[in-house]
């Protein structure tokens, strides 16, 4: 967003070379790599567990819990009362899905 709204507008811009790594943490996946998987590649944040569960990113926020039994590759979200459950191979489509929630894609 900053780069379309400021950075590409202005023609008082300067760089520098940083010597740090970069991901988009805009991203489920970002939250995968940038935290520490349990045993079987879940990462998990919030109230949330797995059993006999591999590669799962479960966030869990607020109230509530989520428990994942023989899941695979899902990506789940709970935020306040609503509950999302998505493969993690269509993680990409999310910025449609909220589009449409929002009312911007028919």
């Amino acid at each position: 967003m900053i780069d379309k709204a400021v950075m590409e507008r202005s023609d008082r811009v300067g760089t520098v070379v940083g010597t740090f790594s970069w991901d988009d943490v805009g991203s489920w996946e970002a939250l995968a790599r940038t935290r520490p998987p349990d045993p079987s590649g879940n990462v998990l944040l919030g109230a949330a567990q797995a059993v006999d569960s591999a590669g799962n990113i479960v966030f869990c926020d607020g109230d509530g819990s989520v428990v994942l039994l023989g899941a695979e590759d899902l990506i789940v979200v709970r935020t306040g009362d609503t509950t999302m459950v998505m493969p993690r191979s269509r993680a990409q489509e999310m910025k449609t899905f909220l589009e449409r929630l929002d009312g911007s894609t028919p």
